[in-house]
């Protein structure tokens, strides 16, 4: 991008600031608020929201996301912690442990090694989430086996370790289990309780927890307070039905538009 010869550098610098920390605080905010309604998708929705504009480094909105959700389960269960499906989510949980470690070190060899490949990766899991937000699954006649449940807890660990958003992987598997919806929502929102807290100190004790880290997630708490009271107070907004299809939409071209630039970057790259 070219400097604007009518700015100094130092305001063309607090211009690009200001237009990063905005589009951060906005994707924080509607995160937040689909994660409220539906129990998961916040850390899929901001990282879509702030890959597309290429405002910060994946590695570095994870380690965020890990921090704001903390905020956003504590307000959305407040009260709420007996709609829990405790069994359930000690099942998911057990796989999720085993897994994050993995995840954060994929994502580390690939941010130094593959970025543009990362961004592939992120755009396809963008992609095929936003599908787990509106294809609601069939409910099973009998709750799945446990090792089924450790096994969905892996997966949704691996992607959780990589982006912090491991609800796409462990929201389809719960819904298909047959529990009321609350249970569910209440249930994914302990369960991501479980990545992001899993997830931070395997990043803290591997040093990745840098100034740019604890500043975004600063300015990022009362976003994600703001947003998570918004759900869980004026949740009637909208239907569960079209924040499903709204958060589809949105991802899915989000999804698009990075791997496209992706893909184009990889190209150029491979004709050099």
């Amino acid at each position: 991008m070219e400097i604007p010869t009518s700015r100094c550098p130092s305001e063309y610098t607090v211009a690009v600031e200001v237009w990063s920390v905005s589009v951060f605080l906005i994707a924080v905010f509607l995160g937040s608020y689909v994660q409220g309604v539906t129990g998961f998708a916040m850390g899929i929705v901001i990282l879509a929201i702030v890959a597309a504009a290429q405002v910060y480094d994946v590695s570095v909105m994870a380690a965020v996301i890990s921090f704001l959700a903390f905020v956003n389960v504590a307000v959305a269960l407040y009260g709420r912690a007996s709609d829990v499906d405790w069994s359930l989510w000690l099942s998911l949980s057990v796989g999720q442990i085993t897994a994050i470690g993995a995840g954060v070190w994929l994502l580390h060899q690939l941010s130094i090694n593959a970025a543009n490949v990362l961004y592939l990766i992120l755009g396809v899991f963008v992609v095929s989430g936003s599908a787990s937000m509106v294809l609601r699954p069939k409910p099973r006649s009998a709750r799945s086996p446990i090792w089924s449940a450790v096994a969905a807890g892996a997966g949704g660990g691996l992607v959780g370790g990589m982006f912090a958003a491991s609800g796409p992987v462990i929201g389809w598997f719960a819904y298909r289990q047959p529990i009321p919806v609350a249970t569910v929502r209440a249930t994914l929102l302990a369960g991501y309780l479980v990545t992001t807290t899993t997830r931070s100190l395997v990043v803290g004790f591997s040093g990745g927890l840098s100034e740019i880290v604890w500043l975004l997630t600063a300015v990022g708490l009362p976003a994600v307070a703001a947003g998570t009271w918004l759900a869980r107070r004026h949740a009637a907004l909208f239907d569960d039905g079209n924040m499903r299809r709204m958060a589809f939409t949105t991802l899915l071209l989000l999804g698009i538009g990075i791997i496209v630039s992706a893909v184009i970057t990889l190209t150029r790259a491979s004709t050099i």
